[in-house]
Order: C-alpha cells, then structure tokens, then sequence
C-alpha cells in the first residue's frame, strides 16, 4: 500500500512485484501492452490496484511443462516462458492449465 501510495513517486521498486507475471494474468493486459513489464507495473499501480487485478496467476512452470517444444528452447526459465506467452503462445491457444 505504502508503494501505491507513495513509494512510486519516490522512485522506489516495486519489490518482488512482477509487472510480466501481472500482464500474463489478463488477456486484455497482453494484446495492450506485449511484453513490456515495465508498463505492466504502471498499469498495476495507476488501475489494476484499484480494478481489483490478481497480480500472478500465470503459472510458467505449469506452461513449460505442457510443452516439450519450449522446454527445448527455453529450459525452466520462467522468465523467458513468461515472455514467449505473452508474445506468441496466448495468441497459439496455449496455455498453463494442466493438460489432460
């Protein structure tokens, strides 16, 4: 709340708050901004805060491990999964639910 209401304007970081995690958590987010996280962050603190917004509930393990392909590629990166979801796979139809 501190960094809401002050901590920006003080230029302080938004901690373990992260702004890619937050644009992989809303479908809108993603075809707004890509995969800038920095946006994502400002977005948060000027509406998501205030919309309500869940902050991460993109699962990049669970996306990794639904696809070999990108295991090959990106390891367990998370940050680069994260990445390519939002680039690439939310547009593909991919997603980080568990496939049955």
């Amino acid at each position: 709340m501190h960094y809401i209401k002050d901590g920006y304007e003080e230029g302080r970081g938004p901690g373990t708050f992260d702004g890619l995690q937050y644009i992989a958590s809303h479908a809108d987010l993603i075809r707004a901004f890509g995969a800038n996280g920095d946006t994502g962050s400002t977005h948060y603190i000027t509406n998501g805060f205030r919309e309500g917004r869940v902050t991460d509930s993109f699962d990049a393990v669970q996306y990794l491990d639904n696809y070999s392909d990108l295991q090959a590629v990106y390891g367990s990166n998370e940050e680069a999964a994260t990445i390519h979801y939002i680039t690439y796979g939310f547009y593909e139809g991919r997603v980080d639910d568990v496939l049955a």
